[in-house]
């Protein structure tokens, strides 16, 4: 029945999908976005305005979108319309998080105009909003006496904005020789966030937790840049080769992640700004690479938290992404997820299910894929993925890449 519901999806046969929701239990535990950039509900304008190097984004690069779930099956049918309610939450990235401390010790407005008139933005607005993303990415600095110091900072000062009701107390603060003050209250939030939130995630990192996909992510694009400098080969054969790594190494599929490293060795204008700076010039090319790894990841992990909210009003709730990677919304354009379901049971925890605009073997035509799903089975696959140390692969592909760079 899966494969059916999920077929249902990719073909977008929504009709059906209503039909099941209301003539059948079937679907009582799943939610389904349909994304569209001309029909559906809008997210606010307000949301996706862009304040100088940060944008605001969605997971589909698009502004509207569509939602069913039982419920609204049932008003469609009887109304002839759906009135779902739905809340949003913005994800801030790492470098957003860390420039406000300069921002907010030194009242430095003019070094961080951008990031001062995003934040007035969403107190305007009274956006909700998060630092999981920084969590996500600086939860193992916890366990290093020198890197804790300045996690703790930064999350205090996320956490001192966070205290602020409305703009006013925004403007005053910076209008005034108010010195940055953590009372006992953000103090709590702080440890909160720390014990509750990053804690956990540091402690133990398997191949079922949903951060190790960051390694999966960097160990692709080590490996599409090295095929890409060293290979004189034609597009067929680096196609091959990348192929070839991902089938024998990594083992599981990231569609849109691979779509981005194909598009790269197609030197597509789409991935152009993304790759930007992979340049052999570049002397931070390998922290380069992981931040790039770290945005991909973070785009996919916004997709989990759309299956469920806490805000009992809603029926939905969309997450979005605000970050200084402006090469990030061209790569949601090149590859764009048109639906994503979401399911939930009392004995399984949620899953998601995109689905992109035109499969991977549409958008590759040079290689037979085929073949390549023949070579190994999805039980062999699944078993290279979960035996293969992805540290032990950046470490090897990063050295590659440093001696690659250095002729």
């Amino acid at each position: 029945m899966l494969e059916k519901i999920l077929d249902l999806q990719r073909n977008d046969r929504r009709l059906e999908l209503i039909s099941l929701m209301i003539g059948t239990t079937i679907l009582d535990n799943w939610k389904f976005v349909f994304f569209s950039d001309s029909k559906g509900a809008d997210l606010p304008e307000n949301l996706m305005a862009d304040f100088g190097t940060i944008s605001v984004m969605s997971i589909s690069g698009t502004s509207k979108f569509n939602y069913y779930d039982k419920i609204q099956a049932e008003n469609l049918v009887k109304k002839s319309d759906s009135d779902f309610r739905f809340v949003t939450c913005i994800n801030f990235d790492t470098q957003l998080i860390s420039y406000m401390v300069d921002l907010f010790e030194n009242k430095n407005i003019e070094k961080h105009r951008d990031v001062y008139l995003f934040l007035k933005h969403v107190l305007k607005y009274k956006m909700d909003y998060t630092c999981i993303p920084y969590g996500i990415e600086n939860c193992s600095k916890l366990y290093n006496e020198k890197t804790k110091i300045g996690v703790w900072k930064t999350l205090r000062t996320f956490f001192f904005f966070k205290s602020m009701n409305n703009l006013k107390e925004f403007d005053k603060f910076f209008s005034s020789n108010e010195p940055l003050m953590i009372n006992r209250e953000i103090e709590y939030e702080t440890q909160s966030f720390v014990e509750k939130t990053m804690k956990p995630l540091g402690k133990n990192l398997s191949t079922k937790d949903p951060r190790f996909m960051q390694k999966i992510i960097h160990c692709l694009i080590l490996q599409v840049i090295i095929i890409k400098n060293s290979s004189k080969k034609g597009i067929k054969k680096k196609v091959e080769l990348l192929f070839d790594f991902w089938f024998n190494q990594i083992g599981i599929f990231m569609y849109r992640e691979i779509a981005i490293c194909y598009l790269y060795l197609k030197n597509d204008k789409k991935v152009e700004k993304f790759f930007g700076k992979i340049q052999k010039n570049n002397e931070n090319i390998l922290g380069t690479i992981s931040g790039m790894a770290w945005d991909l990841f973070h785009i996919r992990n916004l997709e989990k938290p759309m299956g469920s909210s806490e805000n009992m009003d809603a029926d939905f709730e969309m997450h979005l992404l605000a970050t200084y990677d402006k090469g990030l919304k061209e790569i949601l354009s090149s590859y764009p997820i048109k639906s994503i379901s979401f399911y939930k049971s009392e004995t399984m925890e949620l899953r998601t299910y995109p689905f992109y605009k035109y499969s991977i073997e549409e958008l590759i035509t040079e290689i037979d894929l085929e073949q390549f799903y023949k070579k190994r089975s999805q039980k062999n696959r699944n078993k290279i993925y979960e035996k293969t140390n992805f540290d032990y692969v950046i470490n090897e592909r990063e050295n590659v890449l440093k001696k690659l760079f250095e002729k």
